[in-house]
């Protein structure tokens, strides 16, 4: 027994540094132990009790030489590490630049920017970041224990509020895990915790030392908040920097990963749960958050408006009494505990305790377990839905009319319950891994698996918690059925083999999956600019959260389903591995091309920039006055495009959108913060990612025609900005502003037509490549269109204001698929994607689906209700008097109104039966006949569905009629000729006028440019003569 204590001591004692061990305070693990014992021991025992009775203690001298110590000591211990100017530098450079040019000075950084991997280092440079490694943690180490009289100045100057545990826990866990990892794990795996927190100490000391000096200087200190701030964002960084660790460093210690990764996350959790208390509690409704609620409704008394007001600000600042009483909603406690619990058996314990048993036989209660999960998720799905208020709050992004307070109440009880069970579903979730730990399944659990179970958990509880809004309502309107279909499926899988020939659709759980992160994504986007009363920051939150899940899911769906690269030629998919991997040898040694970290860096520090941190760093400043730096800017933007279309150089061209953010920079600095829309920042951001991505892994062609235009377009755009910066006396050659919209819009439009006629033209475009950039164009030309329509339709004359209604009919917007274009939208791009990719891969090993009676009742449905059109609209009184007199018909007002609505359902109604078209191209697919699926017809399909909706929203007049009698009669005959095309061979010789078919289509659109024709002279504008 006494062997094995001495045993241990020695061990103890020894370390794996013995450089380190012959220093002061690591010899052994006694002296450190008897200082954060002694120094707990007084400051929350000794020391109170000390001065129970005493006069607190005068440091203010004592304190300021402290502060001002330990401010130069933190710098010292950063400008010692690595010179400030050179770590700047060397997160915009890369590394193997500066090994090329033989730099040694910056091995260090080189080291830690590449988690490691640095390949041909001498032996001495090694040898010397071994040293300044050790000389860190020593330092380090004696910073901490310095820091420790922080609180011993709180205790004798009586100030005991502010020894929180957050306070004393995170002093005494800073300097054990520094002299720990110094003694016995002296590696890089620390650096990042060390550079973060000597930075971030640097900056709360400078602040301590301001507020030592006295009162004179309180107003220096506006600033507080955000040394929170400054260190909430320090956990995040270490917490992203170690998990890359975990999958691109060499030689880290993954168990040291995994405890650094589990300490951030607990500090951060208890320094945003510090925030919210301290920063978060007397806060009211933001003024913007009342203007858009009374934009968004009007309140029916002034004691309706209270009671609303508050309903309000309890869901969005989660200041609900209510679920404070409710089961693992009063403190975070519980929910750390078990989060930290499940981390550690599913990793760790677990692992380790089944080592050397058998795996347990859970199939009976996998099975009730998967039942149960499939039961819960459908049952919090249709206990929301079934609350009428839900799709109008969800689809109009909280822009409602007023509710009653009995609505509204019920409203709010409805969303606290449903982040309750929320946070009970994700939590009975956790048993999902602890089933394939006891199964010894532990290859299930990968990272992916573990983040994405402790992240959703608790985020759900923080959020019905703290910020208990409808923000996440998509989150988990999306999140609850993929899980109910996901457990669906364990559930036939957990019944045996026999049943595994029904489970061939296993990686569309993924696809499902990873389509959910792609709605929260765009519906995020989407709330940032047209939501009412929405949390910025939440929708920033959810954003990166569903964009980091999104990649994670990706790689995961790459990893699994695409192993054998099934639809690559093997040349193909070498090169593109090859190119994934490494990228292009040339760019890799260029700067900001050797790894995504400067561009991501940048590109983030951009958004918190502009739509943050600048605002608010510019509230209280005046305007800065930057007319000849513009003036200088806009024309080397000019030069630089226009060398860019003489020599599209590649690089060059990354170098110019990253360029472009300095555009959204100006406008924060000369406080014009309208001009920084979603649009402007989305646009900015999209493109230096996309184009950088294809520089790096996809240098084809297929981007070719995307530079080429945008070039030309910034090039143009940049001259009218170099003309409007030069003054007032030039504004009047700037009439030409809207067609730089104008311009803007057609590049998306050429690029979409180039795209789509690639994919039948085109030799070795890459499909997935082209689909993005589709995807991108689409993005685009509809928040610039909307752009277009805000900016430049405000002032039509008031004769076009009758007639077009930019907000849509009123009875129409209350009709299914009118409320907005999100839904129209999805359709169109669900259609295409299905019909000209997911389709045909789809089929690609299946036998054609037999869907003859299928297509037979289908196209005997077209018949008739395609005819039943026709009559009914023939049948409308004063229907042939609009029609033939080119809308000048005389009639009475109630006529007028009457057959106006009836031309708005009209509207309705023949969208449904274009929708009902888009089977058709269905039907192609499912019967592997994709040679019928060309351009035009898919083309003509998707455009009769959007144009007969953007009508019917934006423009219900009478200007249609003509089309729509034509088509209508046209597509009668077309589908009674493929009826008895369906009904078999024997009918094939009634069908021998196919040919007039065709004729036919094109003499309907004869007769409508005819028509439009006469109408520019004979038309009365489409506005009936109204007689009283």
């Amino acid at each position: 027994m006494i062997q094995n204590i001495i045993d241990a001591y020695q061990w103890l004692k020894i370390g794996n540094n013995p450089l380190l061990d012959t220093w002061f305070l690591f010899g052994t693990p006694f002296p450190i132990i008897a200082i954060v014992a002694s120094y707990m021991i007084f400051v929350l025992y000794l020391g109170p009790k000390w001065m129970k009775n005493r006069e607190p203690f005068n440091l203010r001298y004592i304190i300021i030489i402290y502060n001002a110590l330990q401010v130069y000591y933190n710098f010292w211990m950063i400008k010692t590490v690595r010179n400030m100017l050179n770590l700047i530098v060397l997160i915009f450079i890369t590394s193997n630049l500066l090994l090329s040019q033989g730099t040694t000075d910056h091995q260090f950084t080189n080291f830690f920017f590449n988690f490691g991997c640095v390949t041909g280092l001498p032996i001495p440079e090694r040898q010397r970041i071994h040293y300044e490694i050790t000389r860190a943690f020593w330092h380090g180490t004696m910073n901490k224990i310095f820091d420790l009289l922080d609180t011993i100045f709180f205790v004798l100057t009586k100030k005991q509020s502010h020894i929180t545990f957050l306070h004393v826990h995170h002093h005494v866990v800073v300097v054990l895990i520094m002299w720990i990892f110094g003694k016995y794990f002296p590696g890089i795996e620390l650096t990042i915790v060390g550079l973060c927190n000597t930075v971030v100490h640097m900056f709360m000391y400078f602040y301590y030392l301001i507020a030592a000096l006295g009162p004179a200087y309180k107003k220096y200190l506006w600033w507080k908040k955000y040394l929170t701030l400054l260190q909430i964002v320090q956990f995040l960084i270490i917490t992203a920097y170690t998990t890359a660790a975990l999958y691109v460093a060499c030689d880290f210690n993954k168990y040291l990963c995994y405890l650094i990764i589990f300490e951030a996350l607990f500090n951060l959790t208890l320094f945003v749960n510090f925030y919210i208390k301290a920063y978060r509690k007397d806060e009211k409704l933001s003024r913007s958050m009342r203007n858009k609620m009374a934009m968004c409704g009007s309140m029916q008394s002034d004691q309706s408006y209270d009671i609303n007001q508050t309903k309000y600000h309890d869901l969005h600042t989660g200041h609900s009494s209510e679920m404070d009483n409710w089961l693992l909603f009063g403190s975070p406690g519980p929910i750390i505990t078990l989060l930290v619990s499940y981390t550690i058996f599913v990793l760790y314990l677990g692992p380790r305790w089944m080592q050397n048993r058998k795996p347990f036989n859970l199939k009976y209660i996998i099975i009730f377990y998967n039942a149960a999960q499939v039961f819960y998720n459908y049952w919090i799905l249709s206990s929301t839905l079934v609350n009428r208020s839900f799709f109008t709050y969800f689809l109009s992004f909280g822009c409602t009319k007023s509710m009653s307070p009995a609505e509204l109440t019920a409203f709010s009880k409805l969303i606290y319950s449903a982040y309750w069970h929320g946070t009970v579903n994700k939590m009975l979730d956790l048993l999902d891994t602890v089933f394939f730990v006891l199964r010894k399944k532990q290859s299930h659990i990968t990272f992916l698996h573990v983040q994405h179970h402790t992240t959703i958990c608790g985020l759900i509880w923080a959020i019905g918690k703290y910020y208990s809004g409808f923000e996440p309502a998509v989150v988990g309107f999306c999140n609850t059925m993929v899980h109910m279909v996901m457990y669906f499926y364990y559930l036939i899988a957990a019944l045996g083999p026999q049943f595994k020939k029904y489970l061939w659709w296993k990686k569309y759980l993924t696809v499902m999956q990873m389509v959910q992160f792609i709605i929260i994504g765009s519906y995020s986007m989407i709330a940032l600019c047209y939501s009412c009363g929405f949390s910025t920051k939440m929708l920033c939150i959810m954003g990166f959260e569903s964009a980091f899940n999104l990649s994670l899911f990706l790689n995961f769906y790459a990893k699994s389903y695409n192993k054998k690269g099934k639809n690559l030629n093997a040349n193909m998919t070498k090169a593109i591995k090859t190119r994934i991997v490494c990228g292009s040898q040339v760019l890799d040694s260029w700067p900001l091309f050797g790894s995504p970290i400067p561009v991501t860096v940048i590109l983030v520090l951009y958004a918190y920039f502009v739509l943050y941190f600048g605002p608010n760093w510019m509230k209280n400043r005046k305007p800065y006055n930057l007319k000849y730096a513009i003036i200088a800017y806009n024309a080397i933007q000019v030069y630089y495009n226009f060398w860019l279309i003489i020599s599209l150089a590649l690089w060059h061209a990354v170098m110019d959108r990253i360029l472009d953010l300095v555009d959204t920079v100006f406008f924060v600095l000369t406080k014009k913060q309208s001009h920084v829309t979603f649009l402007h920042v989305y646009h900015h951001i999209s493109v230096v990612a996309i184009l950088w991505t294809a520089s790096k892994y996809f240098q084809g062609l297929e981007f070719g025609i995307v530079g080429i235009l945008n070039i030309f377009v910034h090039m143009i755009m940049y001259f009218y900005y170099l003309i409007a910066a030069l003054g007032p006396q030039f504004k009047k050659y700037l009439w030409w502003k809207r067609y730089l919209t104008t311009l803007q819009i057609t590049q998306f439009i050429i690029i979409l037509i180039y795209m789509v006629a690639s994919f039948w033209l085109a030799c070795d475009f890459k499909r997935f490549v082209v689909n993005t950039i589709i995807a991108e164009s689409v993005i685009n030309l509809v928040l610039f269109l909307n752009f277009y329509m805000k900016a430049y339709k405000k002032g039509l004359n008031q004769a076009m204001k009758d007639k077009i209604s930019i907000c849509g009919s009123p009875i129409l917007d209350s009709w299914p698929l009118y409320g907005s274009p999100i839904p129209i939208f999805t359709i169109l791009i669900s259609y295409i994607s299905f019909v000209l990719y997911f389709g045909p891969k789809w089929m690609r090993n299946r036998e054609p689906f037999n869907l003859k009676y299928v297509i037979i009742a289908y196209n005997a449905i077209q018949v008739y209700h395609n005819y039943w059109m026709i009559t009914t609209a023939m049948s409308q009184d004063n229907y042939f008097k609009y029609l033939l007199g080119f809308g000048c018909a005389n009639v009475t007002k109630t006529e007028d109104e009457i057959f106006r609505f009836k031309m708005y359902r009209a509207f309705w109604i023949v969208t449904l039966n274009k929708l009902l078209d888009l089977l058709d191209t269905v039907f192609f697919v499912l019967r592997k006949k994709q040679s019928h699926v060309t351009f035009l017809h898919v083309h003509h399909h998707a455009a009769m569905v959007a144009i007969i909706w953007t009508f019917g929203k934006y423009y219900p007049g009478l200007e249609l009629m003509i089309v729509g009698l034509c088509n209508l009669i046209v597509h009668t005959v077309m589908y009674g000729y493929y009826l008895i095309a369906a009904l078999g061979p024997k009918y094939r010789k009634y069908l021998w006028w196919k040919k007039q078919l065709t004729l036919m289509q094109i003499a309907q659109f004869l007769i409508i440019i005819t028509y439009m024709t006469i109408s520019l002279w004979t038309s009365c504008g489409y506005k009936p003569i109204i007689t009283i």
